[in-house]
C-alpha cells in the first residue's frame, strides 16, 4: 500500500505516520528527517541540501525528487510506502504522479496500482480537490519562515 500524508507543518503528519506506518509494516519516509541524515552524514545530497538549509532556503524540488526516487527504490518499499512530507509542491506531486520517482507505478487513491474505472474516477476526483488546493498551497509557499 502506499499513502501519503499531506497537511501544514506541526499537523500531526509524522506522529501519525508513524504508528500507521508500523501498523502496516510499510517504511514511514519523511523528507526532512531524510534531509537531516543527509546533511549530518556528508552526503552528496546532504553536501547539496546543506547550503539552503543554512541560508534558510526551501531546498530545491530536484534534490528532493532525485532523494525520495532513490529511497522509493530500496527493497523495504517493494510493498508499499507511506509519505509523510513529500509532495509539498505541484513539481513534486507532478513528478510522483507521473511515476517518473516510483518506477513500479503511479500513485494513485488507495495505494491501488492501475488504470481501471473505479481508479481513474477516484484520481480525477482528487485531481479536482488539487486543483482547487494549489492556490493554498502556492500561497504557504511564499510565506513560510525560515
Amino acid at each position: 500500500m502506499k499513502l501519503i500524508f499531506l497537511g501544514p507543518p506541526g499537523a500531526g503528519k509524522g506522529t501519525q505516520a508513524a504508528g500507521v506506518g508500523a501498523h502496516l509494516k510499510v517504511p514511514h519516509i519523511s523528507t526532512g528527517d531524510m534531509l537531516r541524515a543527509a546533511i549530518k552524514n556528508g552526503t552528496p545530497t546532504g553536501l547539496k541540501a546543506k547550503s539552503y538549509v543554512e541560508g534558510g532556503q526551501l531546498v530545491p524540488d530536484a534534490i528532493l525528487i532525485d532523494m525520495v526516487r532513490e529511497r522509493l527504490a530500496m527493497p523495504d518499499c517493494e510493498n508499499g510506502y507511506l509519505l509523510d512530507g513529500f509532495p509539498r509542491t505541484v513539481e513534486q506531486a507532478v513528478a510522483l504522479d507521473k511515476a517518473r520517482i516510483d518506477g513500479a507505478a503511479p500513485a494513485n487513491a488507495g495505494g491501488v496500482a492501475g488504470n481501471n474505472t473505479g481508479t481513474r474516477s477516484t484520481r480525477d476526483s482528487l485531481y479536482g480537490e488539487l486543483k482547487h488546493a494549489i492556490p493554498s498551497i502556492e500561497f504557504h509557499q511564499l510565506r513560510i519562515v525560515p
